[in-house]
């Protein structure tokens, strides 16, 4: 019986479908693969690598963990804005560099209305010791030495930092020095010579005025609640003296900041 022209299409159309559905499990099948079993896309006419998300993470978050972290303990009150130095950001945070006590840069800004004279910090090493043990401070520091009493008359000599203003500030050098020296001599390990973090802490901000914030805290000064200065010129020569060995131990007050 002789076949009709609706049949022929209807055959034709037919053969087509079944051919189309042969050539795409043929390109699945033949798709290449890597040695690991991935299969591999073509990005403009290339075939790109295998990606493996669940294996590239953990390595970024290795690499991520392999720098120095610097935590900032500023109280959020203070007329200041602290950053590290952009150009020495990255020696800082690098765990293998020796000089990174050296390599700490900040840049400090008076965000207040009044002239700063004097401003102290302490850096905090993690030598992973436990909190209720003292620890290794290295001081960071801006004016006169005898500015860290509030009562302190300014001279000529004393320049400020203007409102508006900005310094750049590193660890007093003498206690540099001392880092570099006994690390050497008491050959500290790298968890101590190379600590992952490193904290800062505020000590005390003079205006030159009788004013200004003292203590982790940063608790306004003058407070009438405590009376008379903390420190007395006594003290000061104390503290004086023993910035001589280099080193400066985080008193209780700091030290409960760290909670």
């Amino acid at each position: 019986m002789p076949i009709s022209q609706s049949g022929r299409l209807a055959a034709a159309i037919t053969t087509l479908v079944l051919l189309v559905l042969c050539l795409a499990m043929f390109s699945r099948e033949s798709s290449p693969r890597s040695k690991s079993g991935a299969r591999t896309e073509l990005v403009d006419g290339t075939l790109s690598k295998p990606t493996s998300p669940d294996k590239t993470a953990p390595i970024m978050f290795r690499r991520q963990s392999e720098t120095r972290v610097l935590e900032n303990k500023l109280p959020k009150h203070l007329p200041i804005v602290v950053q590290l130095k952009r150009e020495k950001e990255k020696a800082f945070k690098e765990l293998s560099n020796e000089r990174w006590v050296r390599d700490f840069e900040m840049e400090v800004t008076n965000t207040g209305d009044k002239p700063i004279y004097f401003i102290q910090f302490v850096l905090v090493p993690d030598f992973g010791k436990a909190p209720t043990e003292r620890r290794l401070a290295l001081t960071i520091q801006y004016g006169r030495d005898q500015l860290v009493l509030f009562e302190t008359a300014l001279t000529a000599e004393d320049v400020p930092i203007k409102p508006g203003e900005k310094v750049l500030l590193r660890v007093v050098e003498m206690e540099a020095e001392g880092w570099d020296h006994f690390k050497q001599a008491e050959h500290w390990p790298e968890q101590w010579s190379k600590p992952k973090k490193v904290t800062l802490f505020f000590v005390q901000l003079n205006f030159g005025d009788g004013t200004g914030f003292d203590g982790g805290g940063a608790s306004p000064w003058p407070d009438p609640k405590r009376g008379k200065p903390r420190l007395t010129a006594r003290g000061l020569d104390q503290r004086t003296r023993a910035s001589k060995t280099h080193h400066v131990l985080v008193t209780a007050e700091v030290e409960a900041q760290r909670g």
